[in-house]
């Protein structure tokens, strides 16, 4: 004996619609799937358009789109012959990029780079002092040392001087998303430097003085409340250049 079952009907914004998936993504996404497995090995080549053609069984010219889609993700970059593509290790710069380029695009605005900054680098400086040992200490305080530390490398020595604080986590992922902000502090940091000259280096020289010493005595406190105080003058900078925080993250001309 049987019943019949109602059908139930779906609500039609419930409901995502199918999609369509071209060659050119389909191949796409298979590569990046075996550089990103490790089928296909960091500073390997990849096979020509012909021998991938045929793997995948489609055209060049569908092979050819798809090895751009691959490019752009920064999976690959081309050899100096300008044929091959070689897969890319995993980079920072990579990601930095690719932030960045969203960021531009997005608008992206200094209060949200501040506010980011100031949330995140507290914090970096905080885990540094947890977890950070001899080798952090002597990789921070080669950073400040006179010789290294100067105004026409404040700006890259910034950079690496809190990207060293974020290593000292041990969290890569907190690496990675840390990166990027620090590179596109530098082109706010490009310009108010040399409006600031000798007290800019000062002030930057004293305030990693005292997150070494806080690091070194293992007090996240400290650590935190002195980058606290160094992320203030990121703002007071930019106040020096007449530009509201309001303004897009670009070079400021």
């Amino acid at each position: 004996m049987t019943t019949d079952v109602p059908q139930q009907e779906i609500a039609s914004e419930a409901v995502r619609p199918a999609q369509r998936v071209s060659l050119r993504e389909q191949v796409a996404d298979e590569l990046q799937r075996l550089i990103v497995g490790g089928a296909i090995a960091a500073g390997a080549a990849l096979p020509s358009e012909a021998q991938l053609g045929e793997t995948f069984h489609c055209s060049r010219s569908v092979v050819r789109e798809a090895l751009r889609d691959v490019e752009q993700r920064g999976l690959v970059v081309r050899a100096e012959n300008g044929r091959a593509l070689i897969v890319q290790p995993a980079s920072l710069d990579t990601v930095s990029r690719a932030v960045h380029i969203y960021m531009e695009l997005g608008q992206v605005t200094f209060a949200e780079l501040f506010e980011s900054l100031e949330l995140l680098d507290p914090v970096a400086s905080a885990l540094a002092a947890e977890r950070g040992d001899g080798a952090t200490l002597d990789a921070l305080r080669a950073l400040n040392e006179p010789a290294r530390l100067t105004l026409a490398n404040l700006v890259e020595v910034e950079v690496a001087f809190h990207l060293r604080l974020a290593q000292a986590s041990g969290n890569r992922l907190f690496v990675a998303a840390w990166k990027p902000i620090l590179d596109a502090l530098a082109i706010a940091n490009a310009e108010v430097a040399p409006l600031m000259g000798t007290p800019a280096l000062t002030g930057t020289r004293r305030a990693h003085d005292e997150v070494i010493r806080a690091v070194a005595a293992h007090d996240a406190a400290a650590a935190a409340a002195w980058s606290r105080r160094h992320c203030a003058a990121f703002r007071r900078g930019l106040d020096l250049l007449g530009r509201s925080a309001r303004d897009p993250v670009r070079p400021l001309q």
